[in-house]
């Protein structure tokens, strides 16, 4: 092994100087890795800051769209009770205008009684069944002057007590006619008006009594008296 001389020991200490010179340039890269590490931290946090602010917002959005999802689905529950109890009335409302039909159906077939009695009537040799001119109307289901005056038994609509007892007083004229019936025992007088072409019926207590109808049909000049 040679000695090392001082033009190789300078070239050594040359070599020494160039490599220090290359290992500071590595630390200022490194240096700037390092700047440029933390700077790209930082923009991560600032972004992740930005991302939980967006995120709490949009969750806070959400929990008021579920308040109001809530209150709709609350609106709902409501509303479709209303529908319901609207439902029930309208069903309700259908059952009364079906009874309502049922008792105007009862009632016309009443009045085509009536009109077949008036008809018998007006045909009978008796002229003391019918005083007057019989009318025809013909916004009325029958057509006559004389009341009709009757005590009903066994009614449905209608049920007898022990001391009492039904009238029915139909009028087959087309004006309206007031009817004052009077007992003839305890002298206790009623005044009943009854529609144009209505029936209607009375209750009236002592079954055993004598009871006097009397009328005058308006516009006719026709006044009668009847006993039952």
């Amino acid at each position: 092994m040679g000695f090392i001389t001082g033009k190789v020991f300078a070239g050594i200490v040359a070599g020494t100087l160039t490599v220090s010179a290359v290992g500071y340039t590595g630390a200022v890269f490194m240096d700037e890795i390092k700047m440029n590490v933390d700077k790209l931290q930082d923009r991560i946090m600032l972004t992740a800051d930005e991302a939980a602010t967006k995120i709490g917002t949009a969750n806070s959005t959400i929990d008021l769209k579920n308040q109001e999802i809530d209150r709709l689905e609350g609106e709902i529950d409501r509303l479709n009770t209303q529908v319901n109890n609207a439902n029930a009335e309208v069903a309700k409302g259908n059952s009364e205008v079906t009874k309502a039909n049922t008792d105007i159906t009862k009632a016309n077939t009443d009045m085509e009684s009536v009109k077949s009695l008036t008809a018998a009537a007006v045909n009978a040799s008796d002229k003391d069944v019918i005083s007057g001119t019989i009318v025809d109307h013909s916004d009325v289901k029958v057509t006559g002057n004389d009341l009709g005056f009757t005590i009903v038994t066994n009614q449905d609509e209608e049920k007898t007590g022990e001391n009492e007892r039904t009238i029915r007083l139909t009028n087959p004229n087309g004006v309206p006619v007031n009817a004052v019936i009077t007992s003839t025992t305890r002298g206790e007088v009623f005044n009943e008006t009854i529609a144009a072409g209505d029936v209607q019926y009375f209750k009236k207590n002592n079954s055993g009594e004598m009871l006097k109808l009397t009328y005058q049909v308006p516009g006719t000049g026709v006044s009668k008296s009847s006993l039952k």
